[in-house]
């Protein structure tokens, strides 16, 4: 599961030979058992340890891995987190699929919250870290509205995560947003219990 999200943008892609079979963690069912794994791993770490991995995370896109390039970003912060997970004092088995939906967010905050308007929140607000994370997680619940008004009731864990994979690969276009983020937005905001 290593990288999963981080690299979900490929498991929207088909085969480079064309075939109209897609490798094996390409097929829905790999991406539906990822995004699965990755609901179970945000569910299950206590809040305080992920906010600590969004503050680690910020921080190392902030200063270490705020490349120019957005490659050397994406892997500057991949092998930060795994170096992270390996540090950790006493071994987290969820700790490489919650930094990866932590990282896919950090480098989603450009995309979901536009250029011109975080601008404009950054000069309207002295505390403008705080603003935009506001910013971020009212965005981030319109797209969680937006997913429940279009898939109904889901029971389950498989069912929510069979859901997200259909609505992110579905709305993509319409959304602005792509597959990861979409993906890592929602795993990130839906809470399974509602």
């Amino acid at each position: 599961m290593t990288r999963a999200v981080v690299l979900l943008a490929a498991l929207s892609t088909v085969a480079a030979d064309g075939a109209s079979q897609a490798p094996t963690p390409y097929r829905a069912d790999a991406r539906v058992a990822t995004i699965e794994h990755a609901l179970a791993a945000i569910a299950e770490t206590p809040a305080p340890i992920l906010q600590q991995r969004v503050e680690r995370a910020r921080a190392l896109a902030r200063g270490a891995c705020s490349a120019g390039s957005e490659r050397l970003r994406v892997e500057c912060l991949i092998v930060a987190a795994q170096r992270h997970c390996r540090e950790l004092p006493a071994p987290d088995t969820r700790c490489l699929v919650t930094m990866d939906i932590v990282v896919s967010n950090v480098l989603a905050d450009e995309r979901l919250i536009p250029l011109d308007r975080r601008y404009a929140i950054v000069r309207a607000n002295a505390d403008y870290r705080a603003a935009l994370a506001a910013e971020l997680r009212r965005v981030q619940a319109e797209l969680a509205v937006d997913f429940r008004l279009h898939a109904g009731r889901l029971e389950g864990r498989s069912d929510l995560a069979a859901g997200i994979d259909r609505y992110c690969r579905a709305t993509a276009e319409e959304t602005r947003f792509p597959y990861p983020t979409c993906v890592s937005s929602l795993v990130w905001t839906i809470d399974e219990t509602k």
